[in-house]
């Protein structure tokens, strides 16, 4: 994804029940993170300052149990997230108004993949860049070593846990093929990042 995705508008659209939230419920925030080994967890922050009530409120549709479907996109929205409502939260401060959270988790499997789905440049769709190389065997070649490394992105709905991604320009001790083991998703102010966690 070019740097040029910063400047497009993030589209996030969150339906309960498969009916749509609605849109005088402003999502604020939503955090997704895909695990390969794990469960899978999202958060959803909703500001309802804006309703007219004298009490606390929350999405009609919200029941025990829900089915929770969340997707992000530029141009178009493409689903990063399907799971069960497992929690809700209420949280009121003055001056910043009431939030409403909810809590999502799904326990989804993530085969290993085969073939490279994308590849991130340094100097080009790296946003952020920390890995380490472990010194482990008798190789000579750089490239030999296991590495583990976190990286981010500007959002990409088709990332999952069990991809393989390539690393260009990160020099001869990173570049090669990894694998991601898992993936945070963050959209809050307009932007959407992608933070990953990537092996070989």
């Amino acid at each position: 994804m070019k740097e040029s995705n910063k400047e497009l508008s993030v589209m996030a659209a969150v339906t309960i029940d498969g009916k749509a939230l609605s849109a005088s419920h402003q999502v604020h925030s939503i955090q997704i993170t895909l695990n390969a080994d794990d469960e899978s967890l999202a958060t959803v922050t909703i500001n309802e300052s804006s309703q007219a009530t004298d009490s606390i409120h929350f999405p009609d549709s919200i029941q025990p149990h829900s089915d929770i479907e969340i997707a992000l996109g530029y141009d178009t929205a493409a689903t990063v997230f399907s799971g069960t409502l497992i929690a809700l939260e209420a949280r009121v401060a003055s001056g910043l108004g009431t939030v409403v959270v909810l809590n999502a988790v799904n326990d989804a499997d993530y085969p290993e993949a085969n073939e490279v789905s994308v590849c991130f440049e340094y100097g080009e769709s790296l946003l952020d860049f920390n890995g380490v190389t472990h010194f482990e065997g008798s190789s000579t070649e750089q490239s030999a070593f296991p590495c583990e490394v976190e990286l981010t992105v500007q959002g990409q709905a088709h990332l999952l846990p069990g991809q393989k991604v390539a690393l260009k320009n990160c020099s001869a001790w990173f570049d090669g093929n990894y694998q991601i083991l898992a993936i945070r998703h963050t959209m809050e102010n307009g932007n959407w990042l992608s933070q990953l966690v990537v092996c070989r």
